[in-house]
């Protein structure tokens, strides 16, 4: 096992040999293997369901602003016409 650090990272490699028999002929395989040694450990953050009350307030500010971008259309639309008819 060697081991060495390259900032603050510490590596180790695992060399394994392993001889396979095949009709009589000898075949040496390496399999080098590199591990970073320090774990990070993530923590997983569930969303929650959101609660009735917090379902029915985003609905209804939907629905507001919907209404409220609706109305300054059709009022930017009557002063538009307003102005080409005269």
């Amino acid at each position: 096992v060697n081991q060495w650090q390259r900032g603050d990272t510490v590596f180790r490699d695992r060399v394994q040999w392993r001889t396979a028999y095949r009709d009589r002929l000898r075949v040496d395989t390496v399999a080098v293997t590199r591990v970073d040694s320090v774990p990070v450990i993530k923590e997983e953050v569930k969303q929650q369901k959101p609660t009735m009350w917090q379902r029915v307030k985003t609905t209804v500010t939907t629905a507001l602003t919907t209404i409220a971008v609706c109305a300054v259309l059709v009022l930017l639309i009557m002063t538009l016409c307003r102005r080409c008819t005269r």
